[in-house]
């Protein structure tokens, strides 16, 4: 069974929109490394005042030992992060109706 990782980091969102613009090779990069590590699907969003990411991963284990990658820690800065990301699991059950 999967696992969905929803993901809120408070940040400028000026500096993560303009960072996803002019860095889009990066992103890919760390997007083809979170595909590798078991990431079957990735999201953003932008709220008031914060970053969100919705994941599904193929484990908790596999989406932590990503997350706490250097790579990670160091592309957060980048993009306008300024404090803990709250991060929120859940088993992805297959209900009917997902899509």
């Amino acid at each position: 069974m999967s696992v969905l990782v929803v993901i809120k980091v408070p940040g400028d969102t000026t500096i993560f929109e303009s960072f996803m613009a002019q860095g889009a090779d990066r992103v890919i990069e760390l997007t083809a490394k979170a595909k590798a590590a078991g990431c079957r699907s990735h999201k953003f969003g932008v709220g008031e005042g914060e970053i969100v990411v919705v994941d599904e991963w193929d484990s908790r284990e596999q989406f932590v030992g990503f997350f706490s990658s250097p790579d990670i820690v160091a592309v957060m800065g980048e993009m306008g992060a300024q404090g803990e990301p709250q991060i929120t699991f859940a088993d992805a059950t297959g209900f009917p109706g997902e899509f």
